[in-house]
C-alpha cells in the first residue's frame, strides 16, 4: 500500500503541475480539461482523475465525465482541505457508494489564491486486490476491510467475502487485512 500511496501522491502532484492543465482549468475550457484528465487517468492506470475550478466546482471527472457542477470545498474532507490551500492524500469512501479509495488532492495556487484543484482516485476494488496481490504477494490473499463488512479482495468469490467479514464483526475504522 504505501508504494500505491507514492504513486497516487506522485501522479497528483505531476498533473497538478502540468501547463496545459493548470490553464484549461484556469479558463474552465470543460472540453480540453476533460479530454486532459481522461488522457491522465488512462495513461497512468488511475480509476478517476477530477479537476476542480478556484471556487471549489467540479469541471471533470475522468471516470464520469457527464458529472460536473457539483461543489466539493464544503463537501468532502478533502475539499474543505483544498479550500484551506493544502493538499489532501489518503483513504476514503466515494461519495457515490461504499467503494473504498486511496485519494490524493492538490491546489492550484498562483500569487497566494487558489486557481483550481485536482484529485486522482484510485479505487481499491477486487481488480485491484488481484493485481496488487499478483505484484506484492503472490502467496497471500489480500481483503480491505471497513466496518461494513469486506469491500474488495483477491478471494474471487462472495462466500470467502462473508466468512472473513464474520472474524471482524466490531472493528472500527478503516484497514487492510493480509
Amino acid at each position: 500500500q504505501e508504494r500505491e500511496m507514492v504513486r497516487v501522491s506522485a501522479a497528483t502532484n505531476e498533473i497538478a503541475t502540468d501547463e496545459f492543465i493548470r490553464a484549461k482549468i484556469k479558463e474552465k475550457d470543460i472540453l480540453a480539461v476533460s479530454a486532459a484528465v481522461a488522457e491522465e487517468a488512462n495513461r497512468r492506470d488511475l480509476y478517476s482523475v477530477i479537476a476542480i475550478d478556484e471556487d471549489g466546482i467540479v469541471l471533470s471527472r475522468s471516470a464520469m465525465p457527464s458529472k460536473r457542477g457539483d461543489y466539493i470545498f464544503d463537501k468532502t474532507d478533502w475539499g474543505l482541505t483544498l479550500a484551506r490551500g493544502q493538499s489532501f492524500f489518503g483513504f476514503g469512501t466515494s461519495i457515490a457508494d461504499t467503494s473504498l479509495l486511496l485519494r490524493g488532492a492538490v491546489p492550484l495556487v498562483e500569487s497566494g489564491k487558489i486557481t483550481g484543484a485536482v484529485s486522482v482516485f484510485q479505487l481499491l476494488d477486487d481488480a485491484y486486490a488481484v493485481r496488487m496481490r499478483g505484484e506484492d504477494l503472490p502467496e497471500s490473499e489480500i481483503a480491505f476491510y471497513m466496518p461494513s463488512g469486506i469491500v474488495s479482495s483477491s478471494f474471487g468469490d462472495e462466500a470467502s467475502r462473508q466468512r472473513l467479514t464474520a472474524l471482524f464483526p466490531d472493528a472500527e475504522g478503516i484497514s487492510s487485512l493480509i
